[in-house]
């Protein structure tokens, strides 16, 4: 577990979205969703920098609650016991009863969540099932999508990713809203981002087109062309050369380069 890591759990009780329409995007059922951020007291000096920008301290859906890192592992027993009672979770002094209740787990790249937490020495309970939503709209096997491009896809405004509660939370409205617009129009979510990794692709292509041209014209900057004269007081000049940009031709300059370098060569019979 990285040090500056921070568990996030959000939460869609079945029972409160029945009698509810999730309309087009499944946006009405996002507001019946719970979420928490724990912040273990030991990792507070910590901010994820390295590979991506952290923001610990922005969580969206309320506020981040500290506990000890030993005690993470028993918040997230309590929360599988009975998943409506999360915010009580923290509480050790309020009993959450094991109701047994049937849970899908979903996650991001969810064998990096199940792995983390093992690592809080908890293993989820009760688990009837498992949806990834990385897998749940891949454009192919070797490419699935990312969290981000998936939410831009959806049209969700997802703000402070990189705080665990955010993504917890972004990930669930992710998995409501691939199922719902994909129950509206199938194979949209897919067709959305197949079109943004085009314009993603054609973007990096003309980057790399950008780079390649500026590192040609540095290396044309650095070429040289001897020029030799014969006869009498005969001299040899190294002057830099250039390529025209209309026809690619190398191009030289007397006058204007301040950098032109001159070998001369006088005749004997001159220097003496």
């Amino acid at each position: 577990m990285a040090k500056a890591d921070n568990p996030g759990v959000s939460v869609l009780d079945s029972r409160l979205i029945k009698d509810v329409d999730p309309g087009e995007d499944g946006q009405p059922w996002f507001d019946l969703m719970k979420h928490l951020h724990l912040r273990p007291t030991e990792n507070m000096r910590y901010v994820n920098r390295r590979w991506v920008k952290g923001c610990e301290d922005r969580f969206n859906f309320g506020e981040s609650v500290f506990i000890p890192l030993a005690d993470a592992g028993r918040v997230m027993d309590r929360i599988f016991s009975d998943p409506s009672h999360i915010h009580e979770a923290c509480n050790f002094g309020t009993e959450i009863p094991d109701v047994t209740p049937s849970i899908m787990l979903i996650g991001h790249d969810l064998k990096n969540d199940t792995d983390y937490l093992q690592k809080l020495n908890f293993t989820p309970k009760h688990v009837q099932g498992k949806l990834d939503t990385q897998r749940l709209a891949r454009i192919s096997k070797k490419q699935p999508p990312g969290l981000t491009k998936l939410l831009a896809a959806l049209a969700i405004d997802a703000k402070n990713l990189h705080n665990a509660g955010n993504d917890a939370a972004y990930t669930l409205q992710a998995m409501i809203g691939v199922a719902v617009q994909e129950h509206r129009q199938p194979g949209e979510i897919v067709r959305k981002l197949k079109a943004a990794k085009e314009i993603s692709d054609a973007a990096k292509l003309a980057k790399k087109a950008k780079a390649a041209q500026r590192a040609l014209a540095r290396e044309n900057k650095t070429k040289s062309t001897v020029r030799v004269h014969t006869g009498p007081g005969a001299k040899t000049e190294v002057l830099p050369t250039t390529k025209n940009d209309a026809t690619g031709q190398p191009e030289e300059s007397r006058r204007e380069h301040k950098s032109r370098v001159r070998l001369v060569r006088q005749d004997k019979e001159e220097g003496s």
